[in-house]
């Protein structure tokens, strides 16, 4: 539908199907849209008016180099060839955008990541000539689903600075209980790199984080889906790209996370050490009043600064790092483990009992040194001095 001189421009039931190459679906479908303009500001160049869709579902996905939104900006870029950019100058803009009611969804299905988002509302204004451009926009969505994170209530309040998305506030409640913010920036003329600080508080801990929570905390490596508790966490992180294939490689920063009120199963790492240093839980959990880590992200690895779990105020250290695939390179030392939970016979051995832990955070494996290597090492001892144990 046409309006009286052009003034609006309305349509329904507006479809697009996924080019060749990919499953059978729709890229783009719209209940109903329609745009608010004047035919001067439009004769003279310039896009002026208001947007305004119900009902917008987008689904992009990716195979190999392509996606489903490849050549919808205008020439696509053919194999082989420099990707075009744009001649002249940018035509005048001033847009108010309102969307409601709207689906997207993001699906690799090379490595069949994906992320969806439910029932987004949509407000922004997008204003810009050929020399400066800028914008504002506030989104609202019921449900922000990337596995194995789940926020709902997502609220986003973000702008357009030169060729920067910025974040000033960005919120959602995590589907077990708990909250997550964060700030950040995305510059989509340095290869899409980003910076973010990142917040969680009270984030109760169930079976979808334990792989993400071992991996900064790898205490709770082959702890299943029996982990516990709740979570506090700070990340000031910064990478390059929007999907993960992409962040792992060039992921940095530092963060720090705290665990509280915690139960480990007797299989997970916490209490495969403490009962080799002595400890007494068998196949009963292991309970920790409080746990932590602080960390530096780097070359795909997490370095730990600091790796620790209370128990009782007996307390674990352990050191190393956790690659973002998850290998394990740590270690523990079990004297001064030994010693805390009153377990003698090793301590009254040697001085120190390097325990290497590698494998990954679902097969960890804790390399529990032998009784002969101990025994051989008290011998060298007593080589060294044999009145030892006599004075």
């Amino acid at each position: 539908d046409v309006g009286f001189l052009f003034a609006s421009i309305s349509a329904s039931g507006v479809r697009m199907s996924h080019p060749e190459g990919f499953p059978e679906g729709e890229t783009i479908a719209i209940r109903d849209v329609q745009l608010e303009c004047g035919l001067g500001e439009l004769m003279n160049g310039t896009v002026k008016g208001r947007l305004i869709g119900e009902g917008v579902q987008l689904t992009i996905l990716k195979k190999g180099d392509r996606t489903t939104l490849d050549g919808l900006g205008g020439d696509a870029k053919q194999d082989g060839q420099e990707e075009k950019q744009p001649e002249g100058e940018r035509p005048p803009l001033d847009l108010e955008i309102d969307l409601s009611g709207c689906d997207f969804t993001y699906h690799d299905l090379d490595t069949q990541e994906k992320s969806t988002l439910k029932n987004v509302g949509l407000n922004a204004h997008l204003k810009g000539d050929q020399t400066d451009a800028g914008g504002r926009v506030r989104i609202t969505m019921d449900e922000l689903d990337q596995a194995p994170v789940v926020l709902r209530n997502v609220q986003i309040g973000a702008r357009a600075d030169g060729t920067k998305f910025v974040i000033d506030e960005a919120s959602g409640q995590m589907k077990g209980g708990g909250t997550l913010s964060a700030t950040g920036a995305l510059d989509l003329a340095d290869a899409s790199s980003w910076t973010a600080k990142l917040d969680a508080t009270k984030v109760q801990l169930d079976a979808t984080l334990v792989p993400l929570v071992a991996t900064f905390w790898p205490f709770a490596s082959s702890a299943g889906g029996q982990l516990q508790g709740a979570l506090n966490a700070e990340f000031a992180l910064n990478g390059k790209g929007v999907t993960w294939d992409a962040i792992r490689p060039t992921l940095s920063g530092t963060g720090k996370l705290r665990l509280d009120d915690l139960a480990l199963p007797p299989e997970s790492i916490a209490a495969q050490i403490a009962n080799a240093a002595g400890g007494k839980f068998g196949k009963n959990p292991i309970p920790l009043n409080s746990a932590g880590a602080e960390f530096a992200i780097a070359d795909n690895w997490v370095s730990f600064n600091r790796l620790s779990a209370t128990s009782d105020e007996k307390r674990l250290d352990m050191a190393g790092r956790v690659s973002l695939e998850g290998k394990l390179d740590l270690n523990v030392d079990l004297v001064p483990i030994a010693k805390a939970f009153g377990f003698g016979d090793i301590a009254d051995k040697v001085e120190t009992l390097p325990v290497r832990i590698d494998g990954t955070t679902e097969k960890p494996k804790v390399n529990l040194p032998k009784a002969e290597d101990l025994l051989r090492d008290k011998l060298k001892d007593a080589l060294k001095d044999p009145l030892k144990g006599f004075r």
